[in-house]
């Protein structure tokens, strides 16, 4: 193949392209499983903050139910009605305690209903809470912790003030606490303070929960937009990554196509006429007179052409010692050109030219050397190759073309080749026929000779003349 036909082989680019549809494939997937990932943590986490917020605010009822508690029991006259609301801040206490430690460290709940819907599970279901707690988150939560204690203990003091300021309990116990209604006051304006400060810092922490639960809401609604736009990136990038090779491949495919077919129609073209030429090499063997030969090879060269032609053609033979051109082979030509009619002097018209300079004539029937025409003649392209052997001319092989058309190299080339083996086949018959007329002339001198003749092989006569 030529090199100017040499192209990549589209495998290559084939098994590429293959290869990036897979990586966008696999890329769009991954994004996908990348999104639906962290939209499952996100429903995790917001699951958590919720129920974060579902703690803190359970707490702080807890702890306003303690504190009713606490500030009802020194109102109350009956011991029953005491001890009743002594255990009953208590349970409070314990339950503010567990809702801490849970709020701290986490662990198994019973979620709220929101939670369940939004984990998609019955109501009923233990939910294991993971906390997530800022510096000032823990600092509130260990602060409490200790309150509640300080709560608790308080609690005790209290129900034995009581108890003593109604004459019950031991001599020991009267005289830890000397001054019971003072002490009673005290512990109630202490406790009035913390129960301020830990509901303050309840709201606090609820507000906070709230804010961080908004805040990475708003972030995880971003990431996941993000990431949603990197797979639409990923995939747009990639389909037209895929439809520009896609486009590559098959211009490649069929670029390939063209040149195979190009190829093939050459192979055949060449087959053609190396077939012609061996056609013609094999006339000069037969036994044909020479304007049959030439007429014969002319039909087959004007068939061999790849270009459009208007099969018509001629070849001339030069007679050197009469400085003319005789036509001898014709096909297509009008009859009202003078070369049919007559011999052409060197120089006259285009072949007797192109015989007398041995160079090849290309052009049209509008150039100056084209004197040789008649009335309505349709316009045309020439081509004159000589026939030369040994730098001198035996001929001259004429086509005509359709106006503005010249022959591709590829026809020059055969041409070429052509006019070698015409000029063998030329010289072959004209040898032939300058033999059979030598042979002509010894018989006839032969016939006429008045002295007897005898022509002898190994003693015996094998000719004689009438003589």
């Amino acid at each position: 193949m030529p090199a100017a036909y040499k192209v990549q082989h589209p495998t290559k680019l084939l098994i590429f392209l293959l290869a990036l549809v897979l990586f966008g494939f696999f890329a769009i997937i991954a994004s996908q499983f990348v999104v639906q990932r962290l939209s499952q943590e996100t429903t995790r986490w917001t699951a958590d903050r919720h129920a974060q917020i579902h703690l803190a605010r359970h707490l702080e009822m807890l702890l306003r139910e303690t504190q009713a508690d606490f500030f009802l029991l020194p109102t109350f006259t009956n011991r029953h009605e005491q001890e009743s609301t002594r255990r009953s801040a208590l349970a409070h206490i314990a339950k503010s305690m567990k809702t801490l430690d849970l709020l701290e460290h986490g662990g198994s709940i019973t979620p709220p209903e929101g939670i369940a819907l939004l984990l998609d599970q019955p109501a009923g279901n233990l939910f294991t809470f993971v906390p997530k707690n800022s510096p000032q988150s823990l600092a509130i939560l260990t602060n409490a912790h200790k309150r509640l204690l300080k709560i608790q203990q308080d609690l005790s003091r209290i129900d034995l003030l009581l108890v003593i300021h109604k004459g019950g309990g031991s001599q020991d116990q009267q005289k830890m606490v000397p001054h019971k209604s003072s002490s009673l006051q005290a512990i109630l304006h202490d406790n009035k303070a913390i129960f301020s400060e830990l509901l303050d810092q309840a709201e606090a922490f609820l507000a906070s929960s709230q804010q961080l639960l908004k805040e990475v809401q708003q972030q995880n609604k971003e990431r996941i937009k993000r990431y949603k736009i990197m797979g639409l990136v990923v995939a747009a990038g990639t389909f037209m990554l895929v439809a520009f090779l896609g486009s590559r491949l098959i211009m490649q495919i069929i670029t390939t196509n063209k040149i195979l077919r190009i190829t093939r129609d050459n192979m055949a073209a060449n087959y053609k006429k190396q077939k012609a030429l061996n056609t013609i090499l094999a006339i000069s063997h037969e036994p044909l007179a020479l304007k049959e030969a030439l007429t014969k090879s002319l039909d087959i060269i004007l068939h061999s052409l790849s270009s459009a032609t208007l099969n018509e053609g001629a070849i001339f033979l030069c007679d050197h010692s009469r400085q003319k051109i005789i036509l001898q082979a014709h096909q297509g030509l009008s009859d009202q050109l003078h070369c049919l009619k007559a011999d052409s002097p060197f120089g006259s018209c285009l072949c007797s030219i192109a015989a007398v300079s041995g160079e090849i004539i290309e052009c049209g029937s509008d150039d100056p050397r084209h004197i040789r025409f008649y009335d309505g003649m349709p316009a045309h392209n020439h081509f004159c190759l000589p026939i030369t052997v040994e730098d001198k001319t035996l001929g001259v092989l004429l086509i005509h073309l359709p106006k503005g058309v010249s022959l591709p190299q590829s026809d020059k080339t055969f041409l070429g080749a052509v006019g070698h083996s015409m000029a063998a086949l030329i010289r072959q018959q004209m040898a032939e026929e300058k033999l059979a007329k030598c042979e002509s002339d010894r018989l006839s001198l032969f016939e006429s000779s008045n002295e007897a003749i005898l022509l002898l092989r190994n003693n015996e006569i094998i000719q004689c003349n009438p003589a």
